[in-house]
């Protein structure tokens, strides 16, 4: 099959996918979901018009969710012509904790269609969008959380750092990337730091706690492996609370971004499962029985002194109950007829910017 009909194939393919109204199963749930480059028309060439699956193009998307163009530093001017996009830019010189990247918008899409545009390519018929309701009732509002206010500070900070991305390289010169995940702080001046409980056992010799190896990249739009993914969220009035998913999939597509870079469409697609929902509502109660409970604590505030187990199941239930299942060895899969499910998806849409990483936090 040449390439052209390759592109072809796959543009009918997303327009098919398109189609579903997000109302019930379809076929995508009761089939392995594909991985956004698997869905690439060529290992050797750029993905079609409206991306590989799972990296539509910005009119197939939320119009809030576009790809910028990133203009270069005044050193690397001359570096890449003016028109050039955004995987032309190349990387500046940055510091030993970098490039960095900073999570700066952050959301449950509202709709299945709209999760499955976004990339996430998840079995359950809400498609990762049940969480929504959960941090609805928690009075939960990431995007304001991860957004920097008019006089730089930040909430909740979430960072990405590259590996294997050599200085003066352009994201369409990379065929592989290493990527960490880390919750951060920020000092008083606006620096930010990585958070110390981010790197195995505190050492970042050990290297990250979460972190993705040999990441495929095609034309600067970069997709990880399946693996666990811990994410800080902070919800009003309350520390961090950790969600634990699994076979969680970062995607996006990614450019230098003056010393750091950035990540525009990004999704994170994984699944909160019965023993990580576990360790969530232990964190729950704890923070319930602390001096500001965060606002989820009044709604099941008469509920605290149940076993754990009983409250994993009103937590999952406040999120329309688990659509899944992950098995250990095989992985995700549907529902069985009949059967018990285990996990609930979850789908997470983002951008992140470049930034600048001076240290760990201590």
């Amino acid at each position: 099959m040449s390439k052209t009909e390759r592109r072809w194939v796959l543009l009918i393919g997303l327009w098919l996918f398109g189609c579903d109204d997000g109302a019930g199963a379809t076929a995508a749930d009761d089939a392995e979901p594909i991985g956004a480059l698997d869905a690439a028309p060529d290992a050797g060439s750029a993905p079609s018009d409206g991306g590989f699956d799972g990296a539509p193009s910005a009119d197939a998307t939320a119009p809030d969710v576009a790809v910028a163009d990133v203009a270069p530093t005044d050193a690397l001017a001359d570096a890449a012509p003016a028109d050039a996009g955004p995987t032309a830019a190349p990387l500046a010189p940055t510091n030993a904790w970098g490039p960095a990247a900073r999570i700066d918008d952050l959301e449950v899409p509202a709709t299945p269609l709209d999760a499955r545009r976004a990339g996430c390519l998840l079995y359950g018929d809400a498609a990762g969008t049940g969480a929504r309701n959960l941090l609805l009732v928690a009075g939960g509002n990431l995007s304001a959380q991860v957004r920097a206010t008019s006089g730089g500070r930040v909430r909740l900070v979430l960072l990405f750092r590259a590996r294997g991305w050599p200085e003066g390289a352009a994201s369409a010169d990379l065929d592989t990337l290493g990527l960490d995940f880390f919750g951060g702080t920020q000092d008083e001046d606006l620096t930010f730091r990585y958070a110390a409980e981010g790197f195995v056992d505190g050492r970042p010799e050990a290297g990250a706690a979460v972190r993705f190896d040999d990441a495929q990249v095609l034309d600067g739009w970069l997709e990880v492996a399946p693996g666990p993914l811990v994410l800080p969220l902070s919800l009003p009035n309350s520390p961090v609370l950790p969600l634990g998913l699994e076979a969680a999939r970062v995607t996006g597509r990614v450019a230098a971004d003056g010393p750091g870079f950035r990540i525009d469409q990004g999704a994170i697609a994984g699944y909160l499962t019965r023993a990580t929902t576990h360790q969530l509502v232990d964190e729950i109660k704890a923070q319930c029985a602390g001096a500001e409970p965060p606002g989820i604590c009044r709604l099941i505030g008469g509920q605290l002194d149940q076993p754990t187990d009983m409250l994993v199941d009103t937590v999952i239930g406040l999120a329309g109950g688990f659509d899944a299942q992950v098995d250990p060895v095989g992985g995700p899969g549907p529902c069985a007829p009949g059967g018990a499910c285990d996990a609930l998806a979850v789908c997470l849409r983002f951008t992140a910017e470049g930034v600048v990483v001076a240290g760990i936090s201590q």
